[in-house]
């Protein structure tokens, strides 16, 4: 399932919506992933507010690949490679972006939707971008217009964004920035261009 869904995640191109999380109220408040106005309070109970995104303090995803294609073997959406084609697809992937895949795999998407082809592509985009992250992936999206890179530069940044580790985003964005400095345009249509297995915006 994996393996068929990389075909698919290259291919497909959408935007991710997620739902600012202020309210004071516990029913409003952010669930993990969900953003949040840097304070710990605009998450649900027990979670923080970590680089504008609600995450569990007390640390890894929710579920592992084993318990994802465990999940997906009994709605007869598995396959013999799920773990390790599991593993492949989210080793680069940050965790707060591992745990809302894994969570939309197992509780989000009915075993019909399970089976699917598109279905790691699905949970993939309901993963959130952070709003930072967004902010500064459509300044350099800008900027590559005068470089004919767009579209490029887009797809490259919006997907580190989405699920990228911090120290992968942070130099990834810094030449960036540097690049757009420079108007340098072989640095712009480049400097987001970080491999990440299976994944494509």
């Amino acid at each position: 399932m994996f393996a068929r869904a990389s075909i698919a995640l290259a291919a497909l191109a959408l935007a991710s919506a997620v739902v600012s999380c202020r309210a004071p109220d516990e029913v409003r408040r952010g669930a993990v992933g969900e953003w949040c106005n840097g304070s710990d309070d605009d998450c649900r109970l027990g979670l923080v507010c970590e680089r504008g995104v609600c995450a569990d303090p007390g640390g890894g995803p929710r579920y592992s690949c084993a318990e994802i294609c465990e999940h997906l073997t009994s709605c007869e959406a598995g396959s013999e490679t799920c773990v390790d084609d599991c593993k492949i697809t989210i080793e680069d992937w940050a965790e707060r972006a591992v745990s809302d895949f894994g969570i939309c795999l197992v509780e989000d998407l009915s075993c019909a939707d399970a089976r699917a082809d598109f279905a790691p592509q699905t949970c993939y985009e309901r993963i959130p971008i952070p709003e930072d992250r967004a902010t500064s992936c459509a300044a350099f999206v800008e900027a590559a217009k005068d470089c004919n890179a767009a579209q490029t530069v887009r797809n490259n940044c919006r997907q580190l964004a989405r699920v990228g580790r911090q120290d992968a985003w942070d130099e990834a964005s810094a030449a960036c920035q540097q690049a757009v400095d420079a108007s340098d345009c072989d640095g712009i249509r480049t400097c987001a261009d970080v491999p990440l297995s299976g994944v494509a915006d």
